[in-house]
């Protein structure tokens, strides 16, 4: 969710602009990603959540509060429920919820036009070779441990 609301942001400009007749760019980074050919790759969600991504953009993500945005509410939640007839159960509605905090929170952080994307979806090769990263590690911890147990059963051995 944190990323989307990290894409869904418009960059503040620099306070300094060379031009000042020039207009702000206020283009979300996700537009300026596709303009420049450029397409997100979104983390897997997994398919017993899936449905709440959907729910949320249906809902809001986020709903207005004066001249700010606030994460959705209860209310808002009931009225679509009732909208769309649909029941949804108390911890979708929590889960909602927490979904679009999390989504505002990176929204407004994103603002920072030096702020990183808070997700880094890896492709096939470089989930490969992390894998095989840990294994070996993995393997080192193995071997150690039972290189310790070796030990450990070698001195009560000497002791008897």
């Amino acid at each position: 969710m944190r990323l989307l609301g990290w894409l869904h942001a418009v960059p503040d400009e620099p306070s300094y602009r060379p031009r000042s007749n020039a207009k702000p760019d206020r283009r979300t980074r996700l537009q300026r990603l596709q303009e420049d050919g450029v397409d997100p790759v979104m983390p897997d969600i997994d398919d017993s959540v899936e449905h709440l991504v959907r729910y949320l953009f249906e809902v809001g993500p986020v709903e207005p509060r004066g001249a700010d945005l606030s994460p959705i509410s209860f209310g808002e939640l009931r009225q679509w429920q009732a909208s769309y007839g649909i029941c949804l159960r108390p911890w979708e509605q929590r889960a909602l919820r927490d979904l679009s905090r999390e989504y505002l929170q990176e929204h407004r952080a994103a603002s920072d036009p030096a702020r990183p994307a808070p997700v880094v979806v890896l492709n096939d090769a470089v989930r490969e070779n992390v894998a095989k990263a840990m294994r070996m590690q993995l393997r080192a911890i193995k071997a150690a441990a039972e290189e310790k147990a070796n030990r450990k059963q070698e001195r009560r051995k000497r002791k008897r």
